[in-house]
C-alpha cells in the first residue's frame, strides 16, 4: 500500500469511527474534535504525499508545523488552509486546553470545516 493510500484509509477508518461512535452528538465531543481533525489530517498527507509544488519533506511531514507550513504552500491545498487550521486548532484546544464545547459545535465543525477539506481533497485525488 502506498502512501496515498494508506492516507486515505486511514481518514475513512477515523471518519467511520467519529460516526459508529456518534460522537458528533455525544458528551464526549472533545474526542470528536480531535477524530475529526485526524481524519482531516490524513487526507491532506494524501495530498501532501503526491504534490511536487512542495519540498520532499513536506511531503511526508513528520509533525503539525511542517505539514501545516505545507498545507500553506501547496497550490493544491492553499484554499482550505483556514478550515484545516481551525481543525487542526480545535483539536489542540480539544487535548490540551481547558475548555468545553457547546452542543451542535460538532455539527457545525463536521458540516463546514471537515467538509469543506473532505471535498476538495476527494476533487483533487479524484475519489468518490
Amino acid at each position: 500500500m502506498g502512501k496515498l493510500e494508506f492516507h486515505v484509509e486511514k481518514a475513512r477508518r477515523n471518519e467511520d469511527f467519529f460516526n459508529s461512535y456518534g460522537l458528533s452528538k455525544s458528551q464526549y465531543n472533545e474526542w470528536g474534535v480531535t477524530v475529526l481533525f485526524y481524519a482531516a489530517m490524513h487526507l491532506i498527507d494524501a495530498v501532501l504525499s503526491q504534490d511536487n509544488s512542495v519540498p520532499g519533506n513536506v511531503r511526508n511531514p513528520k509533525d503539525h508545523i511542517t505539514r501545516n507550513w505545507g498545507v500553506g504552500q501547496s497550490t493544491s491545498l492553499n484554499a482550505i488552509y483556514t478550515q484545516y487550521f481551525n481543525l487542526y486548532e480545535r483539536s489542540r484546544e480539544a487535548r490540551y486546553g481547558i475548555i468545553s464545547f457547546p452542543d451542535g459545535f460538532l455539527n457545525k465543525l463536521e458540516s463546514t470545516n471537515y467538509a469543506s477539506v473532505k471535498s476538495h481533497v476527494k476533487a483533487i485525488l479524484g475519489l468518490k
